[in-house]
């Protein structure tokens, strides 16, 4: 009898054993699930974040050339690292560092090449000495053709300062970006609703757009808002606080149509957040008796602007 104990209690600890090894591996497996759906996530996440990136540095390298017409490659620069997220940008490779992933390569290339050689080589191609839209190459000699006025042909004639081949003149991308809608100001209470700020564009191509804040009444100088890159910028209920109060908000377009590209400015639109109204003393119960004595309710409330008040006599609705 003894052993047969013994027989049965081996057996019971061998199950309980096999139980808990297929318990750990579930709970392994599903460990791992989650871990990779949020791994996917967060891969997701970055390319949305980096994409964003790589359009503001698209719009600051515009806006340096819309500043200093032919800026210089130190000029390129030090519009790109004022942008956030931006660490370094690496004037030798043109690689630009970011705290958002691996760095973003080719944006100012032009501009390295420029730098190099002391030439502006932005909209022209110096390539085996071929100029486009009039312009000449160093010293205006080509290699195996003839030039005349500084235009170089291959295989065809010169038309209005444009580089031909066989006798067909390149049309030039052209991109013009008008806004036919600014955005509004809005006034709000905080955390009552959400509110929305929309701009309206016309043009031929790709439309993209970068929304900004501000803390003066300008469209220059604000800060991008990370992820607002749609015709409408959007602040939830509970986001509308009274530190939201007083600023500005401007949306840059930019278009792309072809290799041309425009931006326009929007002009800058107001938030005025009104804090809700606090009842600081509530109504008291009083007792008298019918018809003898005048009745008074006294309420309490703080609030910025002018507070009105609405009685409500809650017996006549039972």
């Amino acid at each position: 009898m003894k052993q047969k104990q013994e027989g049965i209690t081996i057996v019971a600890l061998v199950v309980t054993i096999i139980v808990l090894l297929i318990l750990a591996s579930i709970t392994i497996a599903s460990l791992k699930s989650d871990n990779g759906i949020i791994k996917e996530a967060n891969t997701a996440k970055k390319a949305v974040e980096m994409q964003a990136l790589e359009e503001q540095i698209e719009i600051a390298i515009i806006k340096a050339e819309q500043k200093h017409r032919k800026p210089t490659l130190e000029q390129v620069i030090e519009e790109i690292e004022k942008i956030e997220h931006v660490t370094k940008v690496d004037k030798e490779t043109g690689d630009i560092e970011n705290d958002i992933g691996e760095p973003i390569k080719g944006k100012p290339d032009g501009y390295i090449k420029q730098d190099a050689t002391g030439e502006n080589t932005t909209g022209n191609n110096t390539s085996g000495g071929n100029t486009s839209g009039g312009n000449n190459t160093s010293g205006g000699n080509t290699s195996g053709g003839n030039t005349s006025g500084g235009n170089n042909t291959t295989g065809g004639n010169t038309s209005s300062g444009n580089n031909t081949s066989g006798g067909e003149v390149t049309k030039p991308d052209v991109a013009n970006v008008e806004i036919t809608k600014n955005p509004n100001n809005v006034e709000t209470i905080e955390r009552v609703e959400g509110i929305a700020f929309s701009i309206e564009a016309t043009g031929e191509g790709t439309k993209t757009y970068q929304w900004y804040e501000n803390n003066t009444n300008a469209n220059s100088g604000g800060t991008p808002i990370n992820g607002a890159t749609d015709a409408t910028y959007t602040i939830s209920a509970n986001d509308v606080t009274t530190s939201l109060n007083g600023k500005y908000y401007y949306c840059i377009v930019m278009l792309k149509n072809g290799t041309a590209t425009d931006t326009k400015t929007s002009t800058p639109a107001k938030l005025n957040v009104v804090a809700k109204a606090t009842i600081t003393k509530q109504p008291e119960e009083v007792n008298v008796i019918a018809g003898k004595t005048d009745v008074n309710f006294t309420v309490i409330a703080t609030g910025e602007g002018t507070l009105s008040y609405v009685c409500m006599d809650t017996s006549r609705n039972r």
